[in-house]
């Protein structure tokens, strides 16, 4: 009687099927010599795959729960850092295995890394939008949704110009209001710095 076919055995075969079926329909524009995806594959298949499945995500909320561990929340909040000691840090962290909170303890260095692996690089956006929301076509097709839904364009309230341009929201404590008292026209602020590097 044969074995009963694990998940990587059944993963394998189905990827190995798709590939060489998209193989031979010519989809693999990267692949130019003849004969070498079968050696590719050949060798893929000898190599044991760790195949990891999931529950699948049926309800939007924890579809939600899971995106929003990492849009909307820093690596490690405050409450979570216990204090600092000879130069290393004590924080806590839930080891999902036994579901329990543990203490970590990390060199201050090695901390500052992981922290640090958790800040995008200039120019990478965490969230992007796609389909009708992405900036690069969002106002078109918002009008054609509109238009669809015989909707009027969102309609901006209109603001006098005295008071909108004036006031701005404090950037530190964002309840006082910042008032515009003069106005430095752009390049004449560059212009003095270069002066005093010369």
């Amino acid at each position: 009687m044969p074995e009963p076919a694990t998940m990587q055995d059944i993963l394998n075969r189905f990827l190995v099927a798709s590939l060489r079926q998209a193989s031979d329909r010519g989809e693999l524009s990267r692949v130019t010599r003849p004969g070498e995806v079968d050696r590719l594959l050949d060798e893929l298949m000898q190599v044991p795959w760790n195949v990891y499945t999931k529950a699948c995500l049926n309800h939007s909320a924890t579809v939600v729960d899971y995106l929003g561990r990492y849009t909307h929340r820093i690596a490690i909040s405050n409450q979570r850092v216990l204090g600092l000691d000879n130069g290393e840090v004590h924080f806590t962290y839930k080891d999902y295995r036994t579901d329990q909170r543990k203490v970590m303890v990390l060199a201050g260095e090695e901390f500052v890394r992981r922290f640090l692996q958790h800040i995008l690089p200039k120019g990478l956006m965490r969230v992007r939008h796609y389909g009708f929301l992405a900036n690069r076509c969002r106002r078109q097709k918002l009008e054609q949704i509109r238009v669809a839904l015989r909707q009027e364009g969102a309609q901006k309230p209109a603001a006098s110009p005295s008071t909108a341009a004036a006031h701005y929201p404090c950037p530190r404590c964002r309840s006082g209001q910042l008032r515009v008292i003069a106005e430095i026209p752009r390049g004449v602020l560059c212009n003095q710095l270069k002066e005093r590097r010369c």
